[in-house]
């Protein structure tokens, strides 16, 4: 039985910060691959591409705004709160409830 595999493509900027991430926090490949959802496979050669400490893949990153790893942590926390804001709205409106219905 033959599976029809998907291959994903992932942007330039996503490879050098997972590299960077996996440098900077010292995220073995087990790690790294939970957090970033990638395999570790794809991570190995990740590292042998861009893991010889090239600084200048990673210098003025900054300069240009949130990096690709930033922008997606961002967007989880924000996800985040937001239920707790729909959550806590909920729990305002249960309580200022008229006791008297």
């Amino acid at each position: 039985m033959m599976t029809e595999s998907t291959r994903r493509n992932y942007s330039q900027d996503f490879k050098i910060e997972a590299v960077k991430l996996m440098e900077t926090e010292r995220y073995g490949f087990g790690e790294a691959s939970l957090r970033l959802g990638v395999a570790k496979s794809t991570l190995r050669k990740l590292k042998a591409l861009y893991g010889h400490n090239d600084s200048s893949l990673f210098t003025n990153r900054k300069e240009a705004g949130l990096t690709v790893f930033e922008q997606k942590q961002l967007q989880k926390e924000l996800e985040r709160v937001r239920r707790e804001r729909d959550i806590l709205k909920k729990a305002l409106a249960y309580f200022a409830a008229d006791p008297q219905k």
